[in-house]
């Protein structure tokens, strides 16, 4: 597979939108370039034909949502989970997961020995706009 090809499809939209429009009636892209396009206002609503169609988007699509406005719709939904590996929980203490994000980030802070660098993070693999992957830095 070639990583190049999406990452130029990407950056081919994205030099569009600064030079002042894209040049195309339907667009194709991952979840964070659409998200980018959505927030910058280039996109027209698609709340009518969601309507005509009978569709019911799943509260999955609220990221393509700006004030009150359907921008897109997901071809593909991915189920994402957060997911612990009991042997660490057990040994950091843990007993009861966290069931809000102020509780999550202390059980985060508490797993998390390394990188010094990195007190608390997270690993996004499936973000193919960035080779290998992409880490974020999560604070409280």
């Amino acid at each position: 597979m070639d990583r190049l090809a999406g990452n130029n499809y990407t950056q081919q939209m994205l030099v569009q939108l600064q030079s002042g429009g894209l040049n195309a009636d339907v667009i194709t892209l991952i979840p964070d370039g659409a998200f980018r396009l959505v927030q910058a206002g280039v996109l027209r609503p698609i709340d009518d034909l969601v309507a005509k169609l009978k569709i019911h988007p799943s509260p999955a699509h609220n990221y393509l949502r700006k004030n009150g406005h359907l921008y897109g719709i997901n071809t593909v939904e991915v189920p994402f989970a957060i997911t612990y590996n009991k042997k660490l929980t057990d040994a950091a203490g843990i007993h009861k997961l966290a069931t809000n994000p102020t509780e999550w980030l202390k059980q985060l802070k508490l797993l998390t020995t390394s990188p010094p660098s990195l007190a608390s993070g997270s690993r996004m693999p499936h973000r193919t706009s960035l080779a290998g992957g992409s880490s974020c830095k999560i604070t409280a």
